[in-house]
């Protein structure tokens, strides 16, 4: 349990250390001498600062109090912004008791705030598997890689363990396929829709999960896991060395072809892929979108599909 500065208490999620304050935390996290990204900090009250336990619901008159005064708090030191300022103002809503925008009625903010707070669980009709869902900006993603066996597809290093905790990887040619009834794989459209959303080139340290991924020079390269994508370090099967790259490198096929062509005859097509990577040259939180080739099936790599 923590407290805070009024006696009040509230209980943390296993994430956080438990020792520390929310006071402490918001101070960490909302520097008084300006904000990240230029005074402009993207905000989600129930996942960036902390979250309620069930037993302490956020409807709850204390715990209502104290997101009130920590509103204000970051009001007074920072730029407010959200991904989705539907949300944002949903949560003004919810910790201040006001409506500052006429086009968001009590009852939409409501509904807002319980979409947020859980996703749908996804049923996978065809071996019963089940998947943790997530709803960002308009679009609703899979929580976690796709692990539905097919001839073509493996496991990591053909360990069932990596396919339990990092899903299937899959060739281009059954990733176009493989996707539950109601979902599709990722056009490039989709990535690019759901980057922008979460805030463009800080997307990857958001979209990560908070660990599994390898320092690099020292640096702490997991993710904050803001949104609840919790993208994972799976690695992937190459075309030029094998299974690599777990701990530092992931990446998920999109179903969009580009307009280049391949570097050699039997090579097959460039196709677009998201790319969330550790490197010597590159910023460990970077997300990219660059082509991969598809020849010959070996190049393997993460599937994540979203709702149509």
């Amino acid at each position: 349990m923590d407290r805070v500065s009024d006696g009040s208490t509230i209980n943390m999620r296993n994430e956080a250390p438990s020792a520390e304050s929310v006071a402490r935390r918001i101070e960490k996290l909302y520097p008084q001498k300006g904000c990240i990204e230029d005074s402009v900090q993207y905000v989600n009250y129930f996942s960036t600062i902390y979250e309620v336990e069930k037993n302490l619901e956020p409807d709850d008159e204390k715990i209502k109090k104290i997101f009130k005064r920590y509103f204000g708090y970051l009001n007074k030191n920072c730029k407010l912004r959200h991904y989705d300022e539907d949300v944002l103002a949903m949560e003004e809503h919810f910790v201040t008791g006001a409506l500052k925008r006429k086009d968001i009625t009590v009852a939409k903010a409501q509904n807002l705030r319980n979409d947020m707070r859980k996703g749908e669980i996804l049923v996978d009709e065809r071996d019963g598997k089940k998947y943790k869902t997530v709803k960002i900006g308009q679009q609703v993603w899979m929580a976690e890689n796709l692990n539905h066996t097919l001839r073509g597809s493996h496991c990591y290093k053909e360990s069932a363990a990596n396919c339990r905790k990092y899903g299937q990887l899959y060739s281009w040619e059954y990733a176009i396929e493989v996707c539950p009834d109601g979902w599709h794989l990722p056009s490039v459209d989709d990535f690019r829709k759901l980057i922008e959303t979460i805030g463009g080139k800080s997307a990857g340290k958001s979209l990560k999960s908070t660990t599994g991924w390898a320092r690099q020079d020292g640096k702490d390269c997991n993710g904050t896991d803001d949104f609840g994508f919790s993208a994972q370090a799976a690695g992937g099967n190459f075309f030029f060395g094998g299974y690599g790259h777990m701990t530092k490198h992931t990446s998920f096929w999109s179903s969009t072809e580009t307009k280049s062509e391949p570097a050699g005859p039997g090579l097959g097509d460039n196709v677009w892929a998201a790319r969330m990577y550790i490197g010597s040259n590159d910023d460990c939180n970077e997300i990219v979108i660059t082509s991969a080739i598809t020849g010959y099936g070996i190049n393997e790599f993460s599937v994540r599909c979203v709702k149509d």
